[in-house]
């Protein structure tokens, strides 16, 4: 879609207006702000007519515009939580933030990928990633403000909020009622295909790496190469190129060939694939061999799959799709890279808690991995497709 600039509207201003009006930049600036409105109004329009797809549904609504000012009052220097937290970023009261200064940002807020200083004539850009991160609520920059007065005031621009849209849209209709935060990261347009056509072993493999963070490929790919960068690693294949987080280590090497759902680096694993007998990794009190016994419960190792994830936070919520897409009667276990207390390991979809198995307290298979989750659901096909 054309857009429409200032410039070209001047252009087409008559005669009368230009003698009634002798400054050029007073009409650009007083358009500008008509257009302004005109592009939110346009941008809300495009996401209603493509919100009717799977494929196109935007995560949240965007803001064109938004206003924000920034002085000391709104900082954040110290941050209550708890230091031993497996999710985000928190601190011990009191420490100070050394990395950068924290603002607040309204708790809708998904991202501001870019801030100006002026919306008509900007002077300076910050760029999300390289000036600043946003996340958990606020804004840190990496590079303290200046302030010329009390406050500064930038605009972002195109700033992503979250609004439910996804759930209300489309999402409903498979009972994904998730924050539009979740299809940030897990693409809407997987959980629906699993809901409409059914999942595949690479589909749930896929689901699980989002959830978990985990680069997982969508295709038989061959692995071309490897390369560390600053901010990430890539990992190069004949069908795509995927970014590992520094603090993930890859789990392939070049020239191996990899079939569909396979996790690329180390922040998942899997543990189990329907063979008749449990690999080692899995803990002993779960693991009797050509069983695996939860509780009062058991199930053949030859229909299970079981993968060790470090699931993230709310994303754990899509994993529920798993129990209403996947054939029944066989099960996929999930473990957690952390240990987690007995009250917290079990997620909402879990048939039985995980406190112990025949009386016993599940132990970690390692020093830090603890049974954290199951579906009552079954993988139907072996291989990748329909």
């Amino acid at each position: 879609m054309k857009k429409i600039l200032p410039k070209e509207l001047l252009s087409r201003l008559g005669s009368f207006w230009s003698s009634i009006v002798n400054s050029k930049a007073l009409i650009r600036q007083m358009f500008a702000g008509v257009l302004s409105n005109h592009e939110q109004a346009e941008l809300s329009v495009t996401e209603l007519v493509t919100g009717v797809s799977s494929k196109e549904v935007t995560a949240g609504n965007t803001i064109a515009w938004h206003k924000f000012v920034f002085s000391s009052s709104s900082a954040m220097t110290v941050v209550y939580g708890d230091p031993s937290s497996s999710y985000g970023v928190s601190y011990i009261y009191g420490e100070l933030d050394g990395t950068g200064v924290l603002y607040r940002l309204p708790e809708n807020t998904m991202a501001v990928p870019f801030l100006y200083d002026d919306i008509v004539n900007p002077t300076k850009i910050l760029c999300s990633g390289v000036d600043y991160i946003v996340q958990n609520g606020s804004i840190k920059f990496l590079k303290p403000l200046t302030y010329d007065t009390a406050s500064i005031t930038l605009y972002a621009r195109n700033m992503q909020v979250d609004s439910g849209f996804v759930a209300n849209r489309l999402g409903y209709l498979i009972d994904a009622n998730l924050s539009d935060r979740v299809f940030r990261d897990v693409p809407f347009t997987l959980l629906w295909r699993m809901a409409t056509y059914g999942a595949t072993y690479a589909d749930s493999m896929r689901l699980i790496g989002y959830c978990s963070g985990t680069p997982t490929t969508a295709n038989k790919e061959t692995i071309l190469a490897t390369a560390t960068l600053d901010l990430c690693t890539l990992v190069i294949t004949d069908f795509n190129c995927y970014a590992v987080p520094l603090d993930q280590t890859v789990s392939v090497q070049a020239g191996q060939v990899v079939p569909p759902g396979t996790f690329l680096s180390s922040n998942a694993k899997l543990l189990h694939n329907k063979q008749s007998l449990l690999s080692s990794e899995i803990p002993s009190p779960v693991n009797e061999g050509y069983v695996f016994r939860y509780g009062s419960e058991g199930m053949l190792a030859a229909g299970m799959i079981i993968v060790q994830a470090n699931v993230k936070g709310e994303l754990a919520g899509a994993l529920r799709l798993l129990k209403r897409t996947l054939p029944l009667e066989s099960r996929v276990f999930i473990f957690s890279h952390k240990a987690v207390a007995p009250a917290t390991t079990s997620l909402s979809f879990a048939a039985s808690n995980t406190t112990s198995v025949n009386g016993v307290t599940v132990p970690a298979a390692s020093t830090t991995m603890q049974l954290q989750a199951k579906t009552m659901v079954k993988l139907k096909y072996n291989s990748s497709g329909y």
